[in-house]
């Protein structure tokens, strides 16, 4: 009860009412078992043959639009234990009206914000001058700095995919990783892409008599997306600095109290917290801390137009 050798004949593929990109082909595939009581349903779980929903894939061709339906016939040949199975492709303009493939399907695409708290490195004065720090009335920096409330762009899409879809492959790669490229209309580096689950579902299609089930995955994209980018963000700041001539200097107060102070980015000192007339700009660092992909290798919309299912252009 196994099965024991599979191949496509040597009269397959073959067509009818081709042009244009349209029609329908069927592909025969010779299934061997080991055991004269294995029936059709064995056979049709054999290993290598195509699932309902799969595209039209053969030698060096294929069809993104063509798309396996049903198991046209299951029969075995005379006093044998070989099986022969017909797969039927066929391309929308010869499927009905409701399509039975679902990943044909549109994908769905929802956006919404969310608000999360950061620290107030910096503050803008009335004249839009970036200031050297929020500060107290004496000149001080607040420590721990005071929080401001940012958002965040929430982006789901949800499209079907094949049963043999690699989602599980595809979520190691990209889940915590952030756009290389333009996304959504986001530029690079501020999408991240913070989870990809799926469900298996199956689709019944009724016609007359006859029944098919054609199983699927639905798979959820989810994004967060922020204008300030995923890097890191911190403070350069430190208990000492380089002099001009290369010697190491503790920051100091006068009573000779050390403190954290603000560095200029080149380990060199910005100005000194006590110097409460400071304007220059404080220098925060970045660092980046998540992998960068390209997200166009989804092939997900890229605007709400963009609704095409576009798995299907994988090819």
């Amino acid at each position: 009860m196994s099965i024991v050798g599979i191949g496509i004949r040597q009269d397959s593929p073959k067509g009818s009412d081709i042009g244009q990109g349209k029609g329908t082909l069927h592909i025969k595939y010779l299934v061997e078992t080991n055991d004269y009581n294995d029936g059709p349903l064995v056979v049709l779980n054999a290993a290598g043959l195509p699932y309902e929903g799969n595209l039209y894939r053969f030698g060096n061709e294929a069809a993104d639009t063509a798309i396996m339906t049903k198991f046209s016939s299951v029969e075995r040949l005379e006093q044998s234990l070989w099986w022969v199975v017909e797969c039927e492709y066929t391309t929308p303009d010869k499927q009905k009206q409701t399509d039975p493939n679902p990943t044909l399907e549109l994908p769905d695409v929802k956006t919404s914000s969310r608000t999360y708290d950061v620290p107030a490195w910096t503050a803008v004065d009335d004249d839009g001058v970036i200031t050297d720090g929020i500060r107290a009335s004496n000149g001080e920096l607040f420590n721990p700095p005071p929080t401001c409330k940012k958002r965040i762009r929430i982006i789901d899409m949800s499209r079907n995919e094949p049963e043999n879809s690699p989602v599980e492959t595809i979520a190691q790669t990209y889940q915590d990783a952030t756009n290389s490229d333009t996304f959504f209309g986001w530029p690079k580096g501020m999408v991240q892409c913070v989870d990809i689950s799926a469900e298996r579902k199956i689709k019944t299609i009724k016609d007359g008599n006859t029944t098919q089930w054609i199983p699927y995955l639905r798979v959820n994209y989810k994004f967060e997306a922020r204008g300030d980018g995923w890097d890191l963000q911190i403070p350069d700041q430190g208990t000492y600095y380089w002099d001009d001539n290369g010697d190491k200097m503790s920051f100091q107060a006068k009573n000779a109290t050390p403190y954290v102070g603000n560095l200029n980015g080149s380990g060199g000192i910005l100005c000194s917290d006590e110097d409460t007339d400071c304007t220059t700009p404080a220098v925060v660092l970045n660092f980046q801390v998540y992998p960068s992909l390209p997200f166009s290798s989804l092939n997900l919309p890229q605007d709400y137009r963009d609704t095409r299912n576009a798995y299907l252009s994988q090819g």
